[in-house]
């Protein structure tokens, strides 16, 4: 399998992967269906209109369908539901800075996503219209690296357990919730 760009970061989801690109490309998102063979670009619909800036953060893959994606990035949090050919915002009450986020799709229920940043844990219920706090207790900066205005750490919602988040931060451990 060759690559048509230096991969930053790859994402799987059954038979679809989503690639950030590097140094030949900086900070666009490509696709593939059919295993790496051939990728297409599918950032045009953010609002960049020249891709993602290379503060690009993370993408979560919706585990029941590869179409549905959420990305963040300096402009925001976006969604598609249509494998990348449209981006709708989907940052509504998220803090100032959202972009700085892990993103977990909850493989139970789709429209029930989690973000992660310096400002805590928010979850949405509503495929990204709105979100609410859900995590209190964690330290302060958990999930932002001193080094880098970047997120740092990840989320994981448990397959096995609806509404079961992990959380693992930079230099705290790893923390659990349980959805109600």
């Amino acid at each position: 399998m060759s690559v048509p760009f230096d991969m930053r970061k790859l994402f799987v989801a059954p038979q679809t992967f989503y690639a950030l690109s590097d140094f030949s490309n900086p900070g666009k998102l490509f696709k593939s269906t059919d295993a790496g063979v051939t990728w297409a670009r599918v950032d045009a619909g953010l609002p960049t209109n020249n891709g993602l800036p290379p503060g690009f953060v993370t993408l979560a893959i919706d585990p029941t369908n590869a179409n549905h994606v959420f990305v963040s990035g300096p402009r925001g949090v976006f969604r598609t539901s249509d494998g990348g050919h449209t981006w709708t915002k989907a940052n509504g009450r998220l803090p100032a800075h959202s972009y700085h986020s892990n993103l977990a799709i909850d493989p139970h229920n789709p429209a029930t996503v989690y973000a992660s940043g310096s400002w805590g844990v928010y979850r949405t219920i509503d495929d990204g219209q709105s979100w609410s706090p859900i995590v209190g207790g964690l330290p302060p900066f958990a999930f932002e690296s001193n080094d880098t205005p970047i997120a740092a750490g990840w989320l994981l919602v448990d397959p096995q357990h609806p509404g079961k988040l992990y959380g693992g931060t930079l230099y705290t451990g790893i923390y659990t919730y349980t959805a109600r």
